[in-house]
């Protein structure tokens, strides 16, 4: 019976360390999201937020898109979201390994797995540069009637 409570406190350890990595890489996963919302916030001057989100499917867009907080106890498949104060965009599915990496970015037709920060940030770089999603972006900026109206 000894050698079992040295195998399960093993065990329980092991666990414990895999809990805290994944934690570790969610922290890092949610200030990737948070420097995305940020930009993406100030380049449309405040008029378009980005987020990931659970996915819904009263989203409009070729893709999916994720709002923080990025992940939850639950489901790790989300979207990255775009919006303004009318309506809200999927720019990207988003699906992660118990919140930590590999991440998977859709959308379009592209799929790309992210093992690590730096590659996580280019996946995200690529999908901004895409012109579906710009064209997502620019019809929310362009839409935002609390910016636009005219007297």
């Amino acid at each position: 019976m000894m050698n079992s409570k040295k195998t399960f406190a093993n065990a329980l350890n092991i666990g414990i360390e895999k809990a805290r990595f994944i934690d570790h890489q969610s922290k890092e996963i949610n200030q990737i999201i948070e420097e995305l919302r940020s930009q993406i916030f100030l380049q449309t001057n405040g008029k378009v937020e980005v987020s990931v989100m659970d996915d819904a499917s009263n989203y409009k867009s070729h893709s999916a898109v994720y709002d923080g907080p990025l992940f939850n106890i639950g489901t790790n498949k989300k979207i990255l979201a775009a919006k303004n104060n009318e309506k809200t965009m999927r720019l990207s599915y988003w699906d992660t390994n118990k919140g930590g990496y590999p991440c998977t970015i859709k959308y379009g037709d592209i799929s790309a797995s992210a093992g690590d920060k730096e590659s996580l940030i280019g996946i995200l770089e690529d999908m901004l540069s895409d012109s579906d999603i710009a064209k997502n972006i620019i019809e929310l900026m362009q839409g935002d009637s609390t910016n636009n109206s005219n007297p």
